[in-house]
């Protein structure tokens, strides 16, 4: 009943029983103290355990100089494993670690490999992180080669265009915008062109990535995306303009860290507030262009649960979190256009659902949520990885961005004189409602997932990699409030009253104080 590991020389290895705790797979706070080697031997390079009962183990190995990889191990009584390291590149864009599943795992659930859905999809891997002979495998995409492979895109295509939003307020790279259109727009301001595509009778769609640094296979997804409009799939040109921001978080991606280095906030829950320089130039794009349709590129941790079991999907969706205070045909609409992107999905073999909460908690301030409820058809997509994964599963995770983002485009093209109609009638329709206070109006902050048909959750067990249960969360509208902002008091209400009709908590501070308000930053169409 022995574990013997194989390391390389010079490396060190501690085991640990059950299964990588929440998201720093290295932190030093473990439910269980580390497992003593029963021998060490062979120069330091092969570790012992003896007596272990069968279950779920993982090791972490490090070397300096190296990533550190967390190993999930299935013991069944009898385990030997030969691990290697990966070099560190030394130039940021990297994590410190890498987290590998078992065996059966990866072959089950997470099997990838370029040409693993055939040649349409095997031309997309060509993007940086692809890339034979980079510094370090695990390294995701440098600013520098993002913006490089852009102008070498560029430089053939007359239709793609280049644009500066601004410059990152820590290490000053330039976040590009990436314009696809028909439209004669060279040598325009982005504001020009932005005026003639308002004015051209198209869908707009907007596809922004990498909010969060830590999440690379998103850029990596925009950037599929634009090899695919410089090709064939340019043919959409013809009904819809795309501009693309592939990574909001420069400076965040220099360090490899899901959060603003310069102020340390979550920008994707900036959108209300606009701390970050980063967000405004995001929504000035958006003020500019006021496109119909949004897409935002994100990924997520693994979460195992106690009996190693992880909520393993490819892609997960979220519509914009006010998708229920529209009106009935625009929520119907971006309903519809995510639907088609999961079964989609579900052709390559590629599991997908909802993703998440519709989502209070985020108050309006994340960017799918955000966009929603300024009328856009809002979509967020999530996949199985972040910058600690390395190149885990890299083709399969690009792909469920890339399919999602060329499914929305694809219905928008296809339904542009609806998908224009319905948005367009949404605005106003929401204009005119926030102008007189009803409270027979509600504005629903939070809803559950939404799953429809056979679009459910698998619940997958690490040890061999199979399904193990399948869920079905509903629908669930929750704490509603009055949709408009909430005006004084009639005179047939005492004040008391007005506050528990609407709502209100009291907060005596104490005195003196100081309060911090935030307002939302308005809009005109």
């Amino acid at each position: 009943m022995a574990i013997v590991i194989t390391v390389p020389q010079d490396a060190a290895c501690v085991l640990f029983a059950g299964v990588p705790e929440k998201r720093d797979y290295f932190s030093t706070v473990k439910n269980s103290a580390p497992i003593a080697p029963t021998e060490v031997g062979e120069n330091g390079t092969v570790y012992c355990f003896e007596g272990l009962a069968e279950g779920l183990y993982h090791c972490c190995v490090s070397k300096e100089g190296y990533n550190s990889l967390c190993q999930v191990i299935n013991h069944t009584g009898s385990t030997r494993l030969t691990l290697t390291l990966d070099k560190l590149a030394g130039g940021g864009f990297e994590a410190g670690y890498v987290m590998r599943y078992t065996p059966e795992f990866m072959e089950n659930q997470l099997l990838s490999h370029k040409d693993a859905w055939g040649e349409e999809y095997a031309k997309l891997f060509c993007t940086p992180q692809f890339l034979p002979g980079r510094p370090g495998r695990h390294q995701q995409t440098t600013n520098e080669e993002m913006v490089n492979f852009i102008e070498k895109l560029a430089a053939g295509n007359p239709h793609m265009h280049i644009f500066s939003l601004g410059s990152s307020p820590k290490y000053g790279y330039d976040m590009p915008l990436v314009l696809f259109t028909r439209e004669s727009v060279a040598g325009l301001t982005l504001a020009q062109a932005a005026e003639v595509l308002r004015r051209n009778g198209k869908p707009t769609v907007q596809y922004n990535a990498q909010c969060h640094s830590s999440e690379p296979a998103s850029t990596e997804g925009a950037l599929a995306m634009m090899v695919s409009l410089c090709g064939e799939f340019s043919r959409v040109l013809e009904q819809v303009d795309v501009y693309i921001i592939p990574r909001i978080n420069l400076d965040g991606a220099v360090e490899a860290i899901r959060k603003s280095p310069t102020t340390g906030d979550d920008m994707n829950r900036d959108y209300l507030y606009m701390h970050n320089a980063e967000v405004r130039m995001v929504v000035s794009a958006y003020n500019l262009f006021r496109p119909e349709v949004c897409i935002d590129g994100h990924e997520k941790f693994h979460r195992f649960n106690a009996t190693g079991e992880d909520i393993c999907t490819d892609m997960e969706v979220q519509t914009g979190a006010g998708a229920l205070n529209h009106p009935a045909e625009m929520t119907e609409m971006v309903m519809q256009m995510a639907l088609e992107a999961m079964q989609k999905a579900r052709t390559l073999g590629l599991r997908s659902h909802f993703y998440g909460k519709l989502a209070s908690a985020a108050g309006g301030a994340a960017g799918s949520s955000y966009f929603g409820t300024r009328n856009s058809l809002s979509f967020l997509v999530e996949t199985p990885g972040q910058v600690n994964m390395g190149m885990l599963c890299m083709e399969r995770r690009v792909l469920a961005h890339y399919v999602l983002a060329s499914s929305v485009i694809r219905y928008t093209a296809e339904h542009s004189a609806q998908l224009m109609a319905t948005v367009h009638a949404s605005r106003n329709f929401m204009q005119k409602s926030n102008q007189i206070y009803d409270e027979k109006k509600l504005f629903v902050l939070e809803h559950e997932r939404t799953v429809t048909g056979s679009l459910v959750n698998p619940l997958i067990h690490v040890p061999t990699g199979r399904v193990v249960e399948e869920t079905m969360p509903s629908t669930t509208p929750s704490r509603p409030r009055p949709f408009s902002p909430a005006p004084v008091p009639p005179p047939t209400c005492s004040l008391p009253a007005w506050r528990r009709r609407m709502k209100f908590s009291v907060w005596r501070p104490a005195m003196p104080s100081t309060i911090t308000a935030w307002a939302q930053v308005p809009w005109h169409w």
